[in-house]
């Protein structure tokens, strides 16, 4: 979506992120991390299940290196803005795929195989 059509939705939660102190990173860092940490603990005094250990971290994983891509492009490398809805860590998860299935599907893949597996790809 190109920014013209997104100033016309009115929306501030659709508008490119120009600086790095935006309101809605702020958030995203700090607020929305710790209500993930709120529901585990509540769910855990409550003996109930919340996220098992692999869910909680393919969502906070994704959220700090959001924030600090975000920041990185905003401060150091001068963006003028980002938009963080195009930020997608598909093509590094297929490789990695990839990789894993050159070891059978194997999720142990060491450093010797890795490499081997990674000539093999390119």
């Amino acid at each position: 979506m190109e920014i013209h059509a997104v100033i016309h939705l009115n929306d501030d939660d659709m508008l490119p992120i120009r600086i790095s102190g935006y309101d809605r990173l702020c958030w995203l860092e700090n607020d929305f991390l710790n209500y993930l940490e709120d529901v585990k603990q509540v769910s855990e005094k409550a003996n109930k299940e919340c996220f098992t250990k692999e869910t909680h971290e393919a969502i906070v994983f994704p959220t700090h290196s959001t924030v600090s891509s975000t920041k990185y492009l905003l401060d150091e490398a001068k963006f003028d803005y980002v938009l963080t809805e195009r930020l997608n860590s598909d093509p590094i998860e297929g490789l990695f795929g990839n990789v894993r299935l050159f070891r059978g599907c194997n999720d142990m893949v060491d450093a010797r195989a890795g490499t081997f597996a990674l000539q093999k790809i390119l």
